[in-house]
């Protein structure tokens, strides 16, 4: 699992590659909230490079957005691969988080 970090303006990138599983999920939570502990407000987490999320890493995920969610913040996922689009869907995710195509797409969904 690797996590890059970036800013476009106000809006922190967080880009996920690898598997968000059990073995992982601990290094994304971690990260995630160390960037909203800085002060992410707006955080758009691009999965371009996520190729296999479980129960565990979907959990990592919400606790990160609820937790932006909690400050009034904003938090967008963009890029999910047709499975991971398919886990998000199934377990409500697209419902209660906002899922957008492309980054650039996630970015604006953020900074509107």
């Amino acid at each position: 699992m690797k996590v890059s970090i970036s800013q476009d303006g106000p809006v922190t990138i967080v880009a996920l590659e690898g598997k968000v599983d059990t073995d992982t999920c601990n290094d994304v939570e971690t990260a995630l909230l160390a960037e909203i502990g800085k002060g992410a407000t707006r955080m758009v987490i691009d999965m371009a490079e996520v190729d296999y999320i479980s129960s565990a890493g979907l959990r990592s995920v919400l606790i990160a957005g609820k937790k932006i969610k909690a400050v009034k913040g904003r938090v967008a996922f963009c890029n999910l691969r047709p499975l991971i689009f398919d886990v998000f869907d199934a377990s409500g995710f697209t419902t209660i988080l906002t899922v957008c195509g492309a980054r650039d797409e996630a970015v604006a969904a953020c900074r509107a």
